[in-house]
């Protein structure tokens, strides 16, 4: 089924079908279980301390990949997961945590999941991205307005 209009996203977009425009960054969060005992308290996290746990991981939709660890002397070890739902699962019944953009906590509250800022973690760049061969009108001015929302935010 074909949109009618540009979408946002976060991961990259396919450059031989859509044109696409950087509109905003995003905080990266940690999710990670309520109950977690060593993490329960805490406000905010660094990438380093995430490597020490496993990681949960959406390769289909997710923005967490073994590159924001390169180079790192102890790289987390990852557990995939097939859709959100499930990376939430696991994240709630302490199977791991997770990284992912600040949106994912306003859209996808979960009892049992806890998020947090990451104060290393790299933005993440959210994209506004239509199909190559039909612009849409107005285009130029949901751009700005878009980037003006995460601006001030």
């Amino acid at each position: 089924m074909r949109r009618a209009g540009p979408v946002g996203s976060h991961r990259p977009v396919d450059q031989q079908r859509f044109d696409s425009a950087v509109v905003g960054l995003e905080r990266r969060l940690v999710a990670f279980a309520s109950d977690d005992a060593r993490w329960a308290r805490r406000r905010r996290m660094t990438m380093a301390e995430i490597g020490e746990r496993t990681v949960v991981i959406d390769p289909r939709a997710g923005s967490t990949t073994e590159s924001l660890w390169h180079g790192s002397e102890h790289p987390p070890r990852f557990v995939e997961t097939a859709d959100v739902d499930s990376w939430l699962d696991s994240i709630a019944a302490g199977r791991g945590v997770g990284t992912t953009a600040e949106a994912t906590a306003h859209h996808h509250p979960r009892p049992g999941v806890t998020y947090r800022q990451i104060k290393d973690g790299p933005r993440i760049p959210v994209h506004l991205a239509w199909w190559r061969n039909d612009r849409p009108e107005g285009l130029p001015e949901l751009i700005d307005a878009v980037t003006r929302l995460y601006e001030n935010s």
